[in-house]
Parts: structure tokens; sequence; C-alpha cells
């Protein structure tokens, strides 16, 4: 496994030999939800207190996230 450090993002190893780039990290406020987005065009929600089971992945078909923040004490996510 190769781990590479980009301008403030983390690039990792996928699912076949895909890579992508984490370009937003934040947890939620109240929660114990961790979300993750990135140039994947993907924002996902893990559960990090059950095995960091997988909550949701959602999809901008044409739109690279480059950050990503949890608004409305963590009812709605905003993405830019």
């Amino acid at each position: 496994m190769r781990i590479q450090k980009k301008k403030a993002s983390i690039q990792y190893p996928i699912i076949n030999n895909v890579s992508c780039v984490i370009a937003a990290l934040e947890f939620h406020p109240t929660e114990d939800i961790l979300m993750t987005a990135g140039m994947d065009k993907r924002i996902k929600l893990y559960n990090v207190s059950n095995a960091s089971k997988k909550i949701s992945s959602i999809y901008l078909h044409d739109l690279p996230i480059t950050t990503a923040h949890f608004i409305s004490q963590g009812r709605q996510v905003l993405h830019i």
C-alpha cells in the first residue's frame, strides 16, 4: 500500500487499483458520523461507532468535490 500526501489531501488505493483523493474529512457535530468527500465525486458518511460502517454514499456525476462541511447542526452537507 502506498500513501501520498498532496496539497492537504490524502491519496489512497481503493478497489481494483483505482485511487481517490480525499479533499474533505469532517466529523458530525453531535453524532458518531464521519463524512469524506473528494475527487471521486462522492460524499460518503460512515458510522464510526459501528466498525466504520458506511451509512450512505452520494455520487455527483459532474462535480469533483473540493470541500464539504456539515451545516444546520449537522442536518445538511454543504459541498463546493
